[in-house]
């Protein structure tokens, strides 16, 4: 089972040397760090969380993955198609802190997340469809914010933000290029004023990004 979690983490590390091209190189080394039991993952570690990666430690080269987030397919041989995802998800992390040593601090929400998801293809179409069709949609500074998770949180709510936020960045690749991604990352190392950063890069207030974003999204999805 070593070698497939070893053969899943080559490759995730071509997938993202892949994302990374033109953009930003790195030599770092780069593996998983297993943790098979939830004892194993220590008492701060939320039940939910699948994995993660130390936020402003690019010389760090692990993504951390714990027991909830590995699975195999029958013949044992390859990891599942969700594990795959969640390596992928967690390794775009790792990458967003490559380009730029704690970019996710000053980031927001939906920008930090919606990126591995959308990219890391977290979300399956069924998931997005039923969020942008079904549900409330979030307020851009709820989707800045993110979640605030306590025990009255609905359990289904954080999956939700994700899918919002997934199609939030599919939509900034959609209007502003392949590049628009990393120069919003670049422009939120400057500052992390969205009514600076996102007319800079998109040509749209955050106002004007979100009305556009939610008439797109809804045509498209629903």
């Amino acid at each position: 089972m070593i070698d497939t979690y070893a053969a899943s983490g080559n490759d995730a590390r071509t997938f993202l040397l892949r994302q990374a091209e033109g953009h930003t190189s790195t030599g770092q080394a780069f593996g998983l760090r297993i943790f098979p039991t939830r004892g194993a993952a220590g008492p701060n570690v939320g039940c939910g969380v699948a994995g993660f990666h130390l936020t402003n430690v690019p010389s760090d080269p692990f993504i951390r993955l714990f027991s909830n987030a590995l699975s195999f397919k029958p013949d044992l041989v390859t990891v599942t198609d969700s594990t795959s995802s969640i390596i992928r998800h967690e390794g775009l992390h790792w990458l967003q802190d490559q380009f730029i040593a704690g970019i996710t601090a000053r980031m927001p929400f939906w920008l930090v997340e919606g990126w591995p998801d959308f990219i890391g293809q977290s979300r399956g179409l069924a998931a997005k469809k039923h969020v942008l069709c079904d549900t409330p949609t979030p307020t851009y500074k709820q989707l800045e914010d993110g979640v605030l998770q306590t025990p009255e949180t609905p359990p289904e709510l954080p999956g939700q933000y994700y899918s919002f936020a997934n199609t939030m960045v599919e939509y900034v690749y959609k209007i502003g290029g392949p590049n628009a991604y990393w120069d919003l990352m670049t422009a939120y190392r400057a500052g992390v004023d969205a009514k600076v950063n996102l007319p800079q890069v998109l040509h749209l207030t955050p106002d004007a990004f979100y009305s556009s974003w939610l008439s797109w999204a809804k045509q498209t999805y629903c």
